[in-house]
């Protein structure tokens, strides 16, 4: 029925239009890089031995979960070594999520009468660090023109996989013992305690909570934390802390168009 739906998106994008600033949950933090830790880090891509420098800052200032946004696709044979202490690091750590992606997510398939998406051509990290990481999930996006919602499964090689994004709220709250169930119009995720049901649309998906401004979140750039770690790391508060890594900087990051911004950071989404 899409002129129903075009009526509640309407009234959905007016809404957060009038809502004001949302609050943000304290058990979340967001470590960004933006053009300037670009510049300052030397150029895009920045190399993987300050990711490796950073999950292990991280770890050590107590965050539970790292939730790592980029995809390392390949090993670098310009800096091997850089790609043995980002393994080394994330194998130490034990708490890394990454994302990895469907070349296409295509054709529906229905599993207890929900609808999901197929993917192909999966990209994953690479694989000496790939077996040191806590979790992954798929890291694409709805394809509609505005971003409205935000897809939270598929399938692949008749197994559900969950987003990147549901998998780090996963291992976050019920651990890697926990399991994903899909069921029509809610995914459930459960372990021997405690059941999580999550409401979605008939294409397994969540309508997005948008914010107006990125100062909103609880954040700090990756060279102000770099900066904090030597000379106050006391002064971090991201103990037991579900923690993003995401690129902001425009050109390196992909960017969305939402009902409040022309462009804003998909990481964020």
């Amino acid at each position: 029925q899409p002129a129903a739906r075009f009526i509640a998106n309407t009234d959905s994008d007016l809404l957060h239009m009038l809502r004001g600033n949302r609050e943000f949950s304290d058990d979340l933090f967001l470590v960004y890089i933006d053009s300037q830790d670009v510049a300052e880090l030397g150029g895009w891509p920045i190399t993987r031995d300050y990711y490796g420098y950073l999950i292990y800052a991280l770890k050590q200032a107590g965050a539970k979960v790292i939730a790592l946004d980029v995809l390392f696709p390949t090993e670098n044979n310009r800096y091997p070594e850089f790609d043995q202490d980002l393994s080394h690091f994330a194998k130490t750590a034990g708490n890394v999520c990454t994302p990895f992606e469907f070349r296409h997510l295509s054709d529906q398939i229905s599993i207890d009468g929900a609808t999901c998406l197929l993917g192909d051509n999966i990209q994953h990290p690479f694989e000496a660090f790939r077996t040191h990481l806590l979790g992954t999930g798929f890291s694409n996006l709805s394809e509609e023109t505005i971003a409205r919602f935000g897809l939270l499964t598929a399938v692949w090689q008749d197994s559900i996989v969950s987003s990147f994004g549901l998998e780090c709220a996963r291992q976050f709250l019920l651990g890697d013992s926990s399991r994903v169930h899909l069921k029509k119009n809610k995914i459930i995720i459960e372990n021997d305690s405690t059941k999580i049901r999550i409401p979605i649309d008939d294409k397994q998906r969540i309508r997005l909570n948008h914010i107006k401004r990125l100062n909103r979140i609880p954040s700090i750039s990756l060279v102000d934390l770099f900066q904090t770690i030597q000379q106050n790391p006391d002064s971090l508060n991201i103990k037991g802390k579900l923690v993003f890594v995401g690129v902001t900087a425009p050109g390196a990051a992909p960017m969305k168009v939402t009902p409040l911004h022309s462009a804003f950071p998909a990481t964020v989404l």
